[in-house]
């Protein structure tokens, strides 16, 4: 009896760990309007589907997707009108930020300004949406090859426009080792 005891106790425990860590568990996040999810296939790849379930858009199909070696979940951001997706992704080293804008029954890549200028291995995620459809977004490196005490953070904003899709840099603030990269 208590070796069946333990069995199950020990089934009970294990499964609820397995929920909790299962990529399975949190595979999609939805827009706020709940009229399209983005559901992850893998750490690389994802879809965007509407609310039938059929694919809007395979990120595979977009330029510049299919080379990065990861898409950060914690780091998707749909703006509250449902209009426009921000997702971070790359490397090991560096993670930049890319808009996606509803166009139709579909989402068309925005060119996201390159907020850090020439300072190299940043982190350019999604943090939140202001009115306006204007994105804050957070800035830190460097994320691998500089000696300890070189490090740079900042915040900027850009505002997003749908037609046509494009971002522009409204605001930007890094401070840090060498500020002077601003400059240039």
């Amino acid at each position: 009896m208590q070796r069946l005891l333990l069995i199950v106790l020990t089934l009970f425990l294990f499964g609820e760990h397995c929920a909790a860590e299962d990529p399975a568990y949190r595979r999609s996040i939805a827009s706020p309007d709940q009229q399209y999810s983005l559901v992850f296939s893998d750490n690389q790849n994802f879809i965007i589907q509407d609310s039938r379930g059929a694919a809007v858009l395979l990120s595979r199909d977009l330029p510049r997707f299919p080379g990065l070696a990861g898409i950060r979940r914690e780091h998707v951001l749909w703006s509250p009108d449902s209009q426009i997706l921000a997702i971070a992704g790359g490397g090991g080293h560096d993670l930049e930020t890319f808009v996606l804008v509803r166009r139709g029954n579909t989402f068309t890549p925005a060119m996201v300004p390159r907020v850090t200028g020439i300072r190299d291995n940043p982190y350019i995620t999604p943090l939140k949406w202001l009115k306006g459809r204007r994105l804050v977004l957070g800035i830190s490196g460097p994320h691998a090859g500089k000696a300890i005490g070189y490090t740079y953070k900042g915040r900027a904003t850009i505002r997003v426009s749908i037609t046509p899709p494009a971002c522009e840099d409204l605001y930007k603030k890094i401070t840090g080792h060498d500020d002077a990269k601003d400059a240039k």
